[in-house]
């Protein structure tokens, strides 16, 4: 297991989803043989229930 810094929050391409999103990367490929990636998508109301 390789541990990595933790990404920071981005703001995700429109193309992507509808309305704003926000993507926090957990976990992407090390090696050649490895394929998953790992994200959590937040919306505007997920942002604003974190800060309350």
């Amino acid at each position: 297991m390789n541990v990595v810094p933790k990404a920071s929050t981005a703001k995700n391409r429109p193309d992507r989803f509808t309305g704003d999103v926000w993507v926090d990367g957990s976990a992407a490929p090390q090696d050649a043989d490895q394929r998953m990636v790992l994200e959590h998508v937040a919306d505007q109301d997920d942002r604003a229930a974190a800060r309350a």
